[in-house]
């Protein structure tokens, strides 16, 4: 019974992370580890492999679309990259808790401009567009490196509002650059043992299924509304890591 209610969340959370370009981790996380007494670890590199199957699905989908942006994916895959290696290694040298109110302000910012309520401080050329998303990805790897957060939160953010991509360009190639870094954090928590198959395989099933269907439905979606449904998800998240960087509430991981 509990693999098939895995299943179905899976196929839940799959079908609306593939829609908004974000892995879903941040609910498979808490969810193995309170709900399925699932140690820590084992529960966030279970989340992980689930979220690259996600993105698998949803990229493949994406990709004979053509809504993914293979170009500027390469660039900032190859800035994020780096900035992920330095935040693991960073991990055991600095705190995360300043790092995660760090995110969450920005995060919240970047809400809210996506949101179209708040005023641009800055405006950007767009011969300048590209070449200012490697310092961006740099530091969305670099800060997912420290905190464990999924690149979708801080992926999507640079891709629409630096890059200036539409919202649904935005997420396909969010998805794409999520199945790469979620594939290298995918091999580490195999070679580590931090994967628990029980737990694992009834969510690749459901997420197969729902990464597909998420990215079926969302090109059917108006563009403001994708983009308002994406900007309330990142600012209650945003506003969720705040308050456990504070330690008042459990935020996971």
């Amino acid at each position: 019974m509990e693999i098939v209610f895995l299943t179905l969340i899976a196929f839940i959370v799959g079908s609306f992370s593939s829609m908004l370009g974000v892995g879903g981790g941040f609910i498979y996380v808490p969810f193995l580890h309170l709900m399925s007494s699932l140690p820590l670890g084992l529960a966030v590199g279970s989340s992980k492999v689930a979220v690259m199957f996600t993105a698998l699905s949803a990229s493949l989908s994406y990709l004979r679309k053509g809504l993914v942006k293979l170009k500027v994916c390469a660039l900032m895959l190859s800035a994020s990259i780096p900035g992920t290696i330095l935040g693991v290694y960073l991990i055991d040298f600095i705190d995360p808790k300043p790092v995660k109110v760090i995110f969450s302000v920005v995060a919240i910012y970047a809400s809210i401009q996506m949101m179209g309520l708040g005023r641009r401080v800055f405006k950007v050329k767009a011969s300048r567009k590209l070449p200012l998303s490697l310092p961006f990805s740099f530091a969305a790897g670099l800060i997912a490196g420290l905190t464990g957060i999924g690149g979708g939160f801080l992926f999507t953010p640079i891709l629409n509002l630096v890059v200036g991509l539409s919202m649904h360009f935005s997420v396909a190639s969010s998805m794409f650059l999520i199945f790469f870094t979620s594939l290298a954090a995918s091999i580490n928590h195999f070679r580590l043992g931090h994967v628990h198959l029980f737990y694992a395989a009834p969510l690749v099933a459901g997420v197969l299924f729902g990464g597909f269907m998420g990215a079926k439905i969302v090109v059917k979606v108006e563009e403001r509304k994708l983009k308002q449904a994406f900007s309330f998800v990142l600012l209650f998240v945003s506003l969720l890591m705040l308050l456990s960087s504070l330690d008042l509430v459990l935020m996971l991981p």
